[in-house]
């Protein structure tokens, strides 16, 4: 598929000025990919009332926005956020048709009618171009979408004007189709960089706070080893958080795991495991020899081969030279080709993140009562984790951070969310089919 978006040559400055928009203004990927097109559909209609697109970025970004002038100054450093943003505007990527060029907040909303009957209380029944929306400035207008899904939270998009829509038309990407995978893995690695580990079980999202030498992390808290050692659980939280719970575990060839060697030796069983570094590419993980036993003590993730240098991100290491199987940190690394403490590396198979794309549409003789309960309770849960962060993310649930399991937990009359007992009964729910949604 062709691009079919204007590009703009921005610098890296402009870049995090309208990252840092973006990342105040949503809170995921699938709301960043929205907020930035969103930005960029507003440039093009405004870039002719400016001598430059770059002066059109600046001012769409200064003007439209509350505090966005003092972001775009501020701007942000988020690789995740900036490697959208540079997708968006320097690839010329965007999940949004080019006429949607205004949305509002929640809290700006007046009125959501379709068919002329309210539906604000339900948005599930948002339906794009028919659903007209209100806001309290006194503009109308037609939604669009929720980036990420009605159940996100995150703020609808509307379109102002039909002539632009005959104009430009309805094209636009999916996330799948914006932003490949390889790409995707570097930019979360990259965000993390500069993680210290802590010393003791607290302060664990923190990059920086109750810095130690113990081992406790928030990527051993996830897959459930803290204290250990951890540079395993940081790769496999990385393809986790990247993707879907089970394609992130597809492309570690089977499982996430702490332990390198378990991962080294399901590459090697997938046959996707070589020895030569000299073949390896970015997004490949690579696996060192070490002195606490046999097979791979460590691990990391390519993300450039260059001039036979391989550039790594690596949890659990520092920023010394050579291979550091148990430092304070996520850490930057290189290496040259012929580094004799490489076992080896092994390649994700990327192309199962974009499956073939199957038509679907509801059987006809669903019951009213199974789309009730579709609508709201989880998919039933039939696999064998004892967690419940696997057991909603096999579902689909893309956010299981406590604070939105909380939420779950709320929803289903558990007061105790985050301790072992409220874990224990969201998963017998889940597994049951009554998980409420939250």
């Amino acid at each position: 598929m062709s691009v079919k978006f204007p590009t703009y040559k921005l610098s890296d400055k402009q870049i995090r000025g309208i990252a840092c928009i973006v990342a105040h203004e949503q809170g995921s990927i699938a709301g960043w990919f929205a907020e930035a097109s969103q930005i960029a559909n507003r440039t093009d209609i405004m870039g002719d009332q400016y001598a430059t697109p770059a002066r059109a970025v600046q001012t769409v970004c200064s003007g439209w926005y509350a505090h966005g002038k003092t972001r775009y100054e501020q701007g942000t450093t988020n690789p995740v956020v900036c490697a959208i943003v540079r997708r968006v505007f320097i690839d010329g990527y965007r999940t949004l048709p080019r006429y949607i060029n205004e949305h509002d907040c929640m809290s700006d909303i007046s009125t959501v009618k379709d068919g002329g009957k309210s539906v604000k209380s339900d948005k599930s029944k948002w339906k794009r171009h028919t659903t007209v929306i209100h806001n309290r400035m006194s503009s109308t207008y037609w939604f669009w979408d929720f980036p990420g899904g009605h159940a996100s939270g995150v703020d609808p998009f509307g379109y102002t004007s039909q002539t632009y829509r005959k104009k430009w038309g309805d094209f636009c990407y999916t996330i799948e189709e914006t932003w490949e995978p390889v790409a995707r893995i570097i930019a979360f690695a990259k965000n993390e960089v500069g993680y210290l580990e802590k010393r003791s079980n607290s302060s664990l999202t923190s990059k920086t706070a109750n810095a130690g030498s113990r081992n406790y992390t928030k990527y051993g808290e996830w897959i459930g080893a803290n204290g250990d050692y951890w540079c395993a659980s940081f790769i496999s939280w990385l393809f986790y958080q990247a993707f879907t719970s089970e394609v992130g575990r597809k492309l570690l060839a089977g499982a996430y795991s702490a332990a390198c060697e378990t991962i080294r030796q399901n590459f090697i069983k997938k046959d996707r495991y070589h020895t030569f570094l000299t073949g390896a590419k970015k997004g490949d993980v690579i696996f060192f020899k070490g002195t606490r036993h046999d097979g791979a003590n460590h691990i990391g993730l390519i993300y450039r081969v260059k001039d036979g240098v391989v550039c790594t991100i690596e949890g659990n290491t520092s920023g010394a030279s050579g291979v550091v199987d148990n430092g304070g940190g996520v850490a930057k690394k290189s290496y040259k080709t012929t580094e004799t403490k490489v076992l080896g590396y092994g390649r994700p198979d990327y192309g199962i993140v974009y499956p073939k794309k199957t038509a679907s549409t509801p059987s006809a003789s669903a019951t009213s009562t199974e789309k009730t309960e579709t609508s709201v309770y989880y998919k039933k849960y039939t696999g064998k984790s004892k967690s419940i962060v696997d057991a909603l993310g096999a579902v689909g649930v893309a956010d299981t951070s406590l604070k939105h399991r909380t939420k779950i937990a709320k929803a289903n009359g558990i007061a105790n969310a985050g301790t072992v007992a409220g874990n224990n009964k969201m998963l017998a729910l889940l597994k049951a089919g009554k998980l409420k949604k939250g």
